[in-house]
This record gives structure tokens, C-alpha cells and sequence, in this order.
């Protein structure tokens, strides 16, 4: 059954009340460990969770198979099992098939990932829900199941065993001569026929309107994180944690171009207006700690202590990490720029240093890291970038976004979602000796999502980004240049990144 957003609040409910009925049986939450916006979703589940006190237990996943495993292993007995929910993984399979639990079990597919399996849209099914909001267009046209009990094979099969024996139930036969099989005209009111009929027309819309749906494709829909913030926001919950880690989401969606910048616009006006709304007052709030005075006589001093953090719309540029970076580098290692200059050429980078002398950038300026940079140069790069990167084919250098300020750091959420992705693609030498696998690298991208002042996993997650840009150019460019790896096919071509010249280390595990 597919659940809009004002059903949101009862399926949640449920779970509640059944778990407090009956807390021996178990919430599980099992979590695809394929995108940031998967870790910000089950960090926004958990503080929902945590908000009544509903225990669960979290398993990250990278493949259906461990779903199987997983439901053996920790569901001994099957009455123990209360609830399991799916996030960013489900919505294109069929479930029930799939995991092949008792109906008593309450399923919740939140899923970003399109299409929806005909079978989950069964107005019926009150045990297997997927999340979905028809705003943004994927929940249209979702084709109805099966509504016969039988599959269409097996209607197939009957309806031509009928038509060998033939329909002559009514007819009465004659002993003197051979039994004769009745013609009967289509358009006739024989009862069985017309049912037949039916059913045979009714089988030939199910499939036409489903290979209609299948046919437009893999897409994405709402992220799993908005999904939930929308959760958040009707038990009142709403706060600038969860709404930074639902930007985390619908940026990883830009960023990593599963969604439209038309549809990501649509979505960025609801942010701002939350953030204007969330972020009015002061940044900090007045706390007294003790501290030891002279003499050992303890006395108090009234100090500042920030806020979970105070949301800024900026406009953003399409260079990742440039904050962490030189303006160059970022530039340079950037897919949009390096696809429109050909940046792994010498042709192409000399083209790059053109563009950022005509803007009026000093070579030592726009080499060196940008929080070195002067302070004149960073305040000019949009009304410049505006004024000539036009001239270089770059006309959509920019888009807005968000920026969270903590203490005196700051960081923008597309910084923070290349980071988390790094964290969870990327497997360090260091990493892969001590058999490191998706699970610990999605508690590292979890811990860096928190803010703190010093932030290890975060600054980790920055520097692998930064390598993994930096691989993926010369990688591209190698085959672009020299065609390494490249293997005609009739109708596409295809690149064996394992060749030698090309592998990189830094991609033993790519997000799929």
C-alpha cells in the first residue's frame, strides 16, 4: 500500500503503540549503505525513535541478499518480530516474495529509488506500506497487482486447455452421433465466455499499463531523509538538526544528479522558508560553569555556548570542496568544468588559467588554498564568474544551497555530502588490511555527520574526497586521451576500469 504524507503520522503510531504493547518484539531498521542521504534518514529515524522510546536495532546493507541473511539470523522465532523497516532500499522489489514473512509482520519501505513494484500498490495490503509523495511525480500511474490469485502464465495455461476442450457445457450431446464442439460468436451472452473475456481483457490492460510504467525507467523520487523530516514535522520535532541533515539529502540528490535542478528548486523554497523560520533568534546561549577561584574557593563564570548551529542560505559553486581547496584545483578536478574544458589536457588547463587571469585572479591567489586566499578575491568571484565563465561555456557555475555556521567553524552542505559519500565509497589501504567492509565504513560516515569542533571522521571524509576527484579526472582523461580500456560495442562503449594504467585504489568499493 503506497502511504502519502498525511498518512505518515498513524503508520508511525502503530508502530509505537504496538511496541509498547509488546516491547519483547523487535523494530528493525536495515539501511542501504548507498548514499548520504541514507545515513541522514536513519539519524533522523533514530531521533524520532529516541523521542518516545522505542528501541530498534539498525543493520546497514549493501545488497538484498543480505536482507535474507540478516531476517534468518536475527529473527529466530518469527512471532518475535514486530515491525521492519527499509530505508532507501525496497521500493523496486516485491517484498513479500522477497523476504517471505509471516502477515503479522508490519513492513515500511522508505525508499528513494524508482520505480515502485506493482505489487506495493495494493489498497488492500495493510502489512506492507512504502512512503511516497506524489509531489514529486514518480507515485503517478504505479500499476495495481495482480488481482486474480492465479499468475498470468497460469490464466495463459487455463485459457487455452479451455479452448482445446471446447464450451460446450451447456450444450447436451447426442448418443447417436459424435460429440461436436460449439462455436460460439465473441459477441455472445454465453456467461462463461463473457467472464473469460473479461478476465483476458482485464490481464491485457495490467500488462500494457505496467510495461508503460517500467518503460520510463530508473529514476529517483523524494529522498529518504525529507521523507522523514516531513515525519519530524508533524509530531512537532522539527529542530536544525533534522532540518540540516534533510538539506544533506536533498543535496546528495543534486550533487549526485539523481534529481532535476527544476524539482530540486521546487524543494529548496520549502527549505528556506524553514530556515528563515528556524533560524531567527541568537546563535549562542548564556551557561554558568564552576571553575576553581583562588585559594581553591570554586566560583562561576557565566560563558557562551553555541547552538546546534545556525542555517544559512549562500549560493554555492559546482567546484566540489573548493573551501578545502584551491580555487584551481577545484576548478580544475570539477565534472562540470572538466567536461566543458577538457581540464586533462594541457589544451584544456591552460584554457582554466585564462579564464581566472581575465577575471583579475593573481596566478599565487587562485593557487593557493582558499582560506589563504585575500579576502578581495573571494568577495568578487560570484560577479565575476557571472561576468566571464560564459565565455568558457560555463553559464550554470552556481546554485544556491545552505551553509551551517558552529562556534567559529563552517561548513556548506555540499562540502559535507562529498565527504559522507568518500567515507562510504572510498577503502584505504590501511582499511582493506584490516578487512574493512560497507558496515564500518557507514559508522564513520554516520560519526562524521556530527557537529563537533573537531571532527576527525569529517576532515577524513574531505581528504579522500579530495582523492577521489583527482583519481576520476586522470582516470577519465587516460581514457579519453589514449583510449585505454575501451571495448566497442554496437551500440555503446565500455571502459575496463581495471586495466592497469587506469585502476585507482581509491575506488575499490564505487556506490552503485
Amino acid at each position: 500500500m503506497l502511504v502519502p504524507p498525511e498518512g505518515y503520522v498513524q503508520v508511525y503510531d502503530s508502530i509505537k503503540e504496538d511496541f509498547y504493547q509488546s516491547q519483547e518484539r523487535k523494530v528493525l531498521v536495515f539501511v542501504a549503505t548507498d548514499s548520504c542521504d541514507s545515513v541522514c534518514a536513519t539519524k533522523t529515524l533514530q531521533t524520532i525513535f529516541h523521542r518516545d522510546s522505542v528501541q530498534f536495532s539498525l543493520y546497514p546493507v549493501s545488497a538484498y541478499s543480505e536482507v535474507q541473511r540478516l531476517c534468518r539470523e536475527v529473527v529466530s522465532d518469527p512471532e518475535d518480530l514486530q515491525t521492519l523497516i527499509l530505508v532507501n532500499c525496497g521500493a523496486t522489489e516485491d517484498v513479500a516474495k522477497l523476504l517471505d514473512l509471516q502477515e503479522s509482520v508490519r513492513v515500511i519501505v522508505i525508499d528513494t529509488h524508482r520505480p515502485f513494484h506493482h505489487n506495493l500498490n495494493d489498497p488492500d495490503n495493510r502489512t506492507i506500506l512504502a512512503f511516497c509523495n506524489p509531489a514529486d511525480g514518480t507515485c503517478d500511474n504505479v500499476p495495481i497487482p495482480d488481482i486474480f490469485s492465479g499468475s498470468d502464465d497460469e490464466e495463459d495455461a487455463d485459457e487455452a486447455e479451455n479452448e482445446e476442450e471446447g464450451f460446450d457445457d451447456d450444450v447436451e450431446n447426442d448418443s447417436n452421433r459424435p460429440n461436436r464442439r460449439q462455436r460460439v460468436s465473441p459477441d455472445s451472452s454465453h456467461a462463461g465466455i463473457s467472464r473469460r473475456a473479461n478476465r483476458r481483457k482485464a490481464r491485457q490492460e495490467r500488462r500494457h499499463q505496467r510495461k508503460e510504467y517500467y518503460q520510463k525507467g530508473v529514476s529517483s523520487g523524494e529522498p529518504a531523509t525529507c521523507v522523514l523530516y516531513k515525519l519530524a514535522t508533524a509530531l512537532h520535532l522539527e529542530d536544525n538538526h533534522l532540518l540540516w541533515l534533510s538539506i544533506l539529502g536533498l543535496t546528495d540528490h543534486l550533487v549526485h544528479q539523481r534529481i532535476s535542478h527544476e524539482l530540486y528548486t521546487s524543494w529548496l523554497r520549502d527549505f528556506e522558508n524553514e530556515v528563515k523560520h528556524s533560524n531567527t533568534g541568537e546563535s549562542y546561549t548564556e551557561i554558568v560553569v564552576p571553575r576553581p577561584g583562588d585559594d581553591d574557593i570554586p566560583t562561576a563564570i557565566t560563558v557562551s555556548k553555541p547552538l546546534y548551529g545556525k542555517i544559512s542560505p549562500i549560493d554555492d559553486y559546482r567546484f566540489p570542496l573548493m573551501r578545502h581547496w584551491s580555487l584551481f584545483e577545484a576548478m580544475l578536478h570539477s565534472p562540470y568544468v572538466a567536461v566543458r574544458l577538457q581540464t586533462w589536457h594541457d589544451k584544456g588547463r591552460r584554457l582554466l588559467q585564462d579564464m581566472l587571469v581575465k577575471m583579475g585572479f593573481p596566478a599565487p591567489q587562485f593557487r593557493q588554498k582558499w582560506t589563504a586566499m585575500d579576502p578581495r578575491y573571494q568577495k568578487i568571484l560570484a560577479s565575476k564568474l557571472q561576468e566571464h565563465a560564459g565565455n568558457y561555456t560555463l553559464t550554470d557555475v552556481s546554485f544556491r544551497s545552505f551553509e551551517l555556521a558552529w562556534a567559529w567553524r563552517k561548513q556548506t552542505a555540499s562540502d559535507t555530502v562529498h565527504a559522507v559519500t568518500a567515507l562510504l565509497e572510498v577503502t584505504t589501504a590501511k582499511q582493506a588490511a584490516a578487512h574493512d567492509d560497507t558496515k564500518d565504513r557507514f559508522w564513520r560516515a554516520w560519526s562524521a555527520l556530527s557537529v563537533e569542533s573537531a571532527n576527525h571522521e569529517l576532515k577524513q571524509g574531505l581528504e579522500l574526497s579530495k582523492k577521489l576527484q583527482q583519481g576520476i579526472l586522470n582516470a577519465g582523461g587516460l581514457i579519453m586521451a589514449r583510449g585505454l580500456g575501451n571495448q566497442n560495442m554496437k551500440r555503446y562503449h565500455m571502459w575496463n576500469l581495471s586495466h592497469q594504467d587506469i585502476s585507482n585504489k581509491v575506488w575499490r568499493s564505487p556506490l552503485r
